[in-house]
């Protein structure tokens, strides 16, 4: 066998795609050898591991999140987070993070998120240059879940500086190279000063809730769900990062993604009622996550491989996406594809929380741009990936006037 891929590996991180067509059609149930994991790559075994918990335990997430080998981690030795947790713990602890993305409640934040998306582009189009990520990608998801967990504009710089140094620390160019490494001092100092923020405002909700999520998060210490105060910390901290991290990657890549496709960027301005095809076919062929880790509770066998329980399973989503079994030519962006049924927020009972707004905030953000982008030119020398091999999307997303 020649095909080579590991998760973490910096070889593949510019483009992972080549890599996951081989692995579909040559091995479609490969051992990583430096992961000690079973990699799975195509739509289908990726569909069945998300959807079948009682075989695929979720506590290797937590593990993989925490900083933690997967494979050597128990499920005793990480905090309780809804992402790691299996039935019946799981649905009291997402019953409470419901609370936070009722329909109610994305209705209210969606007043709220077009003065943000307003507000961010203020003065944006008179500049001869632009960088959607730092102006727009970044800025509004952060103001977004920050608002709904109560926290004040006067720390988003923070909580940008300490995501950007947590990931490079667990999934990016600082993790350490070995589980025996030194963790990096900059991902350490992050999550302290983070820990110190968050249980001082988690104290003060304490004394005085307010109508917030984290005032839900702290009143539950003493509810159905008992979580603890460390656990309400993680619980904040896992809302902080993915909630504005993932949609940061959604709304630079479905920008690159439109400029760097003019034909279908035509289409949308011919058509807006395209915008939510747009966003979707975005997901399926740039997933912000691409890919998870699940633990075999079972003996199971894929493809005439046996994955023994305790094993850990890796399931590429990124890959998934992009079968050629579920999706034709399924590298070609085509915003007028059905793109329905990928798996970039899950399935089963772990599908994302904040899915709704993910999709929301990608789309007034498309809105307000639009009529913007055929006066710009995609600066590809000011385009880099983000500093993760979980994540992906820009880190920065340069658009320059055309004359």
């Amino acid at each position: 066998m020649s095909v080579y891929y590991e998760p973490f590996s910096p070889e593949i991180r510019a483009n992972p795609y080549p890599v996951y067509a081989r692995l579909r059609a040559e091995a479609p149930v490969y051992w990583a050898k430096e992961a000690k994991g079973w990699v799975l790559s195509r739509y289908e075994d990726v569909h069945y591991v998300l959807t079948e918990p009682e075989l695929f335990s979720s506590e290797a997430m937590g593990a993989a999140l925490s900083g933690r080998p997967p494979e050597t981690t128990a499920a005793s030795e990480t905090p309780r987070i809804v992402i790691q947790l299996d039935p019946p713990d799981h649905a009291p602890m997402r019953g409470l993070l419901n609370r936070g993305f009722t329909p109610r409640r994305i209705s209210q934040i969606e007043i709220r998120l077009r003065e943000i998306v307003a507000e961010a582009m203020r003065g944006l189009c008179d500049r001869p240059s632009i960088d959607v990520v730092s102006e727009l990608a970044v800025p509004v998801p952060t103001i977004v879940i920050a608002e709904l967990l109560g926290i004040g504009k006067d720390r988003l710089g923070d909580f940008r500086r300490w995501s950007k140094n947590i990931i490079a620390g667990v999934v990016g160019s600082k993790r350490p190279s070995s589980p025996d490494a030194a963790p990096d001092a900059s991902f350490l100092q992050s999550v302290e000063e983070m820990r110190v923020y968050l249980g001082g405002l988690a104290e003060a909700r304490r004394k005085d809730p307010r109508d917030d999520l984290l005032s839900q998060l702290v009143a539950a210490e003493a509810g159905a769900a008992a979580l603890n105060p460390e656990e309400v910390l993680l619980f904040a901290f896992v809302l902080l990062i993915a909630g504005n991290e993932t949609t940061t990657n959604l709304i630079g890549s479905l920008v690159r993604a439109l400029l760097e496709h003019p034909d279908q960027l035509a289409k949308v301005l011919a058509d807006r009622s395209l915008i939510p095809n747009a966003i979707e076919e975005t997901l399926r062929c740039e997933a912000p996550i691409q890919f998870f880790y699940r633990r075999a509770r079972k003996d199971v066998e894929r493809h005439g491989t046996l994955i023994r329980k305790g094993d850990i399973v890796i399931g590429l989503t990124g890959s998934a996406n992009r079968d050629e079994r579920r999706y034709a030519n399924p590298d070609r962006f085509d915003i007028t594809r059905d793109a329905s049924g990928h798996l970039t927020f899950g399935f089963g009972i772990h599908y994302c929380l904040g899915a709704s707004l993910a999709r929301l905030e990608a789309q007034l953000v498309l809105e307000a741009l639009l009529d913007e982008l055929p006066k710009r030119r995609l600066d590809a020398s000011a385009v880099d990936n983000v500093d993760s091999f979980l994540f992906r999307g820009p880190r920065a997303l340069v658009l320059e006037r055309v004359a």
